[in-house]
């Protein structure tokens, strides 16, 4: 009996020790998620700007609550003449890695778009920031699609160029739907490419639609949405 006791003290003690480790793992999972979502909001505009004669939207959604996604974007006003830039993007991977690499990326394509007119060589300069990066792995890529616009009449022209990034759509107002077809390999890859841009112009009720393949490579009836789906 006095053995019997012994072994069920044992157990309520080793049960007592797995519920307190379970309690402090539930608790720092808990604090590295916290964690996880700030830097995710540290890295995508807090809010989109007003533009005038312009509507914006965004919707973003990462994979985990509890890891940091790879996408990121953002618009914002390039000088005081009325001209505006917008990049959608998708580094490899996710969490710090990740994280570091999209602050890298954002802050290029912002520093760039001030200098350099055509959007090609924004997204140039970019690749060139991830080549000469001292913490460039084979990991250390990014897929882009950056955009300028500025007004043209009552409506907008837009100097697209991307770099292994998803072509863009646009929604005519009446109905008819566009691909933006773009040629440019992914960043941070090869040295001295060349992502060449298209322009298109953008009247009253016309929809732009930038996005990364997080969007179409989601299930739809069994079968990845892709382009076409979407």
């Amino acid at each position: 009996v006095s053995a019997e006791l012994e072994l069920r003290h044992a157990a309520l003690d080793l049960i007592d020790i797995e519920q307190e480790a379970r309690g402090r793992a539930q608790a720092e999972a808990e604090r590295f998620g916290q964690i996880a979502q700030r830097l995710q909001r540290s890295l995508l505009p807090a809010r989109l700007p007003r533009v005038s004669g312009l509507d914006i939207a965004d919707f973003y959604q990462p994979f985990s609550p509890d890891d940091v996604g790879g996408d990121f974007y953002d618009v914002f006003p390039i000088d005081a003449h009325g001209r505006w830039g917008l990049f959608v993007g998708d580094v490899c991977g996710k969490g710090l890695a990740a994280a570091t690499l999209t602050s890298l990326a954002r802050y290029s394509l912002r520093a760039a778009a001030v200098i350099d007119t055509d959007p090609g060589d924004v997204l140039a300069d970019l690749n060139a920031a991830l080549l000469l990066d001292p913490g460039n792995d084979d990991m250390n890529y990014c897929a882009a699609a950056y955009g300028q616009l500025e007004r043209k009449g009552d409506g907008w022209g837009v100097g697209i160029a991307a770099g292994g990034h998803p072509p863009p759509i646009l929604l005519r107002a009446g109905g008819d739907i566009e691909t933006v077809t773009t040629e440019g390999t992914i960043l941070g890859c090869f040295p001295d490419q060349a992502y060449p841009a298209v322009s298109v112009d953008l009247g009253p009720g016309d929809t732009l639609l930038l996005y990364s393949d997080g969007f179409t490579d989601i299930r739809a009836g069994g079968d990845w949405l892709g382009v076409d789906g979407l």
